[in-house]
């Protein structure tokens, strides 16, 4: 039996079709078929969060990008002046997003030299960013690093890194293990 799992991403306007991507595909042998075998295991589940995650983040900062290559007052597209890369920290991984640098246009630098700054270019995506962690990640990392050591909790969202369940992590089979090393036996 062959699993294929696609993310199919269609625009608020349908004026353009549907994106489709395949994020994940899983072959199972009937003759091989366990208790081990039977739905996905906890690595595969990541793989296919972190793929949907992967596609949905790079999508919307794409379109974020595409609403914002213009100057919202006179409407004229910014020049492009170049990109770079940003790395954005979900629970479900790690991504990396282009970033598009744009001159503004001149209306934008009078107003900005009317305001007394010196505003050549931009980076819509980098200033939508700028802690560049998503802020459900830095809630977790903050709030466990509250009740235990920065290497403790590290190694434990390392290990969960996407929260499959709604139980606490220190129900969860395996967690213990990290207690106890924390504690330095």
């Amino acid at each position: 039996m062959k699993m294929t799992l696609q993310v199919v991403i269609e625009d608020e306007d349908h004026h353009t079709p549907p994106m489709v991507k395949e994020v994940f595909s899983l072959e199972r042998r009937s003759e091989n078929f366990c208790p081990e075998t039977l739905g996905l295991s906890l690595d595969e589940a990541k793989d296919v969060l972190a793929e949907i995650q992967t596609t949905l983040v790079t999508t919307q900062a794409a379109r974020f990008l595409e609403q914002h290559s213009f100057c919202p007052d006179c409407r004229m597209p910014y020049p492009k002046n170049g990109a770079h890369q940003i790395t954005f920290r979900t629970l479900f991984g790690t991504i990396k997003l282009t970033s598009q640098r744009f001159y503004t246009c001149s209306c934008a630098q009078a107003k900005a030299r009317r305001q007394g700054q010196k505003q050549i270019s931009v980076s819509p995506l980098a200033n939508l960013l700028p802690e560049r962690t998503a802020p459900e990640f830095t809630h977790l990392q903050t709030k466990w690093a509250a009740i235990m050591s920065y290497g403790c909790t590290a190694n434990l969202l390392e290990e969960i890194r996407i929260n499959l369940s709604h139980e606490p992590a220190w129900d969860r089979p395996g967690v213990d293990r990290y207690w106890a090393s924390c504690d330095g036996s």
